[in-house]
Order: structure tokens, then C-alpha cells, then sequence
């Protein structure tokens, strides 16, 4: 009895992901702004004294790595939006003349 063989996968699609509609793009910039200021009133506590005391197993500065990666995140997925094609980014926005932005 040995190992049975390998079943090949079938080949991955090189197609590209869809992009973000720009109202997407817009909310995300919204949520990346709420979590800025969360991390920085995060850091405001952190910083009073007596949080050593009060925080013995640095949650707060555990909550705050995990928003910083969730940002960074964000922000890796904004850039790659903004350095799409104008025409990918905007085809949609530009064609539909009922957006009132």
C-alpha cells in the first residue's frame, strides 16, 4: 500500500480581479479614516498614566498592531486601485450621468 497519486488541479484563470467601483473606493477611504482615529485615541490612553497598571497584558497595544495591519491593508488595496487605468477606475462614474458627485 502506498501514497495514491497526485490528482492534478485544474490550471488557475489568469483573469483579472474586478476592480473597486469608485463609491467603493470612497467608503473604504471613509473606514480608513475611522480606524486613524481610533488608533490615535488608542495611543492617547496608552499614553495616560497609570495604563501599565490598568492594562497589565498590553490589550490596548494589541488592538492597536491589529488596526494598523487592517489599515495597511486598506491602504495596499486603495493604491492598487489609484494605479489602475483612469478608463478602469472611472468608466463606470463617468458613464452614468445620475451620480451627483
Amino acid at each position: 500500500m502506498g501514497r495514491p497519486p497526485k490528482v492534478k488541479a485544474p490550471p488557475v484563470a489568469a483573469a483579472r480581479p474586478p476592480l473597486m467601483k469608485y463609491a467603493e473606493a470612497v467608503k473604504l477611504a471613509d473606514k480608513n479614516s475611522r480606524t486613524i482615529m481610533k488608533i490615535s485615541q488608542l495611543m492617547e490612553v496608552i499614553h495616560m498614566p497609570g495604563h501599565a497598571q490598568a492594562d497589565p497584558k498590553d490589550r490596548i497595544g494589541a488592538q492597536i498592531a491589529n488596526l494598523r495591519s487592517r489599515l495597511n491593508r486598506r491602504l495596499v488595496k486603495l493604491a492598487k486601485w489609484a494605479d489602475s487605468s483612469s478608463e478602469d477606475r472611472h468608466g463606470e462614474f463617468r458613464n452614468n450621468p445620475q451620480h451627483n458627485y
